[in-house]
């Protein structure tokens, strides 16, 4: 699933959490760890546009990444990762703590939408490489369905309910 969707089902899945922010931020470290990190370094050492030169014409070539890079993508989409943060945030509040668990969410609905070829989601990491086969989402029916329910969820609950985000 695209970064900009984990976001939006955060907001959507996490709305009666206040402050909305935690949740997001914590909905979209997967992909901002490594991705993210990623994008910050082609961009600081000037090679932005050689790495991005033909992207329309063809898929990027993801065998010339950095290892590190697919070392953060392993771990920020790990359960266990997960897990260790879950797990000690909850210590140091003394509680569940809920907004953690979006992270959960965003490896979840990573699972069926990634294939095994392009961009598995190593859930399992570091005890295994093993990769749900699911399909990729750059799928023009699915990106029409996901970006459609999200739409309607936005209008469902913030439109027609008037329910109301508290971000900060």
């Amino acid at each position: 699933m695209d970064f900009f969707a984990h976001i939006f089902w955060t907001a959507i899945i996490f709305r009666n959490q206040s402050p909305l922010w935690i949740p997001l931020l914590f909905g979209a470290i997967p992909d901002s760890t490594s991705w993210g990190v990623w994008f910050v370094q082609i961009i600081v050492t000037g090679k932005f546009r050689k790495t991005f030169k033909n992207f329309r014409k063809r898929p990027p070539d993801f065998s010339k990444l950095p290892k590190w890079v697919w070392t953060l993508y392993g771990a920020s989409h790990s359960i266990f990762s997960f897990a260790v943060v879950f797990g000690t945030l909850s210590l140091i509040t003394g509680k569940i703590f809920i907004p953690v668990l979006a992270w959960l969410v965003h490896i979840l609905l990573d699972l069926p939408t990634h294939s095994r070829e392009f961009l598995g989601t190593p859930f399992l990491w570091p005890l295994s490489d093993w990769k749900f086969p699911g399909f990729t989402w750059g799928k023009l029916w699915f990106i029409l369905l996901n970006w459609g329910a999200i739409i309607f969820f936005i209008i469902y609950l913030f439109g027609i309910r008037g329910e109301t985000l508290i971000l900060f």
